[in-house]
């Protein structure tokens, strides 16, 4: 939160910004912020380029839980 960070372009609907991410090396990496949630200025120039790819949905697979065994009450007639 209150960060800023250079706007490198946006996707053709105009619904994602292509940022520039610097860690704290100074290393230059690119990641992609939906751009409602944001609020971009100055970001009228900014070229388009192809949007980000749609994520990947894995499926993970099921399991049935095994149910437990209790054993069955048993009663003794005068017992007790």
């Amino acid at each position: 939160m209150g960060s800023e960070n250079r706007i490198a372009s946006r996707n053709p609907a105009g619904d994602w910004w292509k940022i520039v991410v610097v860690d704290n090396g100074g290393k230059e990496a690119h990641g992609w912020l939906y751009a409602p949630f944001e609020k971009a200025v100055k970001a009228d120039g900014v070229g388009v380029v192809e949007g980000p790819p749609p994520p990947t949905v894995e499926a993970l697979p099921t399991t049935t839980p095994e149910p437990t065994l209790i054993p069955a009450p048993t009663f003794t007639p005068g017992a007790g």
